[in-house]
């Protein structure tokens, strides 16, 4: 097996574990980060849902307009970098809500265009 392949398939095992155990955990992230009901944060996950199959829509068909789908996975996944980022720094209530939508906004979208 060549080593890049072993590198690449580590890369998507991590990330694809990463964005998995965020996305079940994510009720409970927001309940206890932001103060909110957890009817509440069921909706929140859904309209995250709702927000990444339009977002992977909307990359998917602006990748094949340009036809530089490495540029717009690259800036998704960028995105998705951030909102973790900002997720786990965010202490104050209000930045937890935009966190989480923007990490399940476009946490899939990168990945199906490589």
């Amino acid at each position: 097996v060549h080593p890049k392949v072993l590198l690449f398939g580590c890369i998507g095992l991590l990330g694809n574990g990463a964005i998995g155990g965020l996305i079940l955990s994510a009720p409970a992230i927001l309940v206890a980060q932001s103060g909110i009901s957890s009817t509440q944060a069921g909706f929140l996950v859904s309209l995250g849902g709702v927000l990444s199959v339009a977002c992977v829509l909307f990359v998917g068909w602006h990748s094949d307009r340009t036809g530089d789908r490495l540029l717009d996975s690259l800036l998704c996944c960028l995105a998705t970098a951030a909102g973790i980022l900002l997720l786990a720094l965010a202490t104050a209530s209000p930045l937890v809500i935009p966190a989480y939508l923007l990490f399940a906004t476009v946490a899939f979208a990168g990945g199906v265009l490589v």
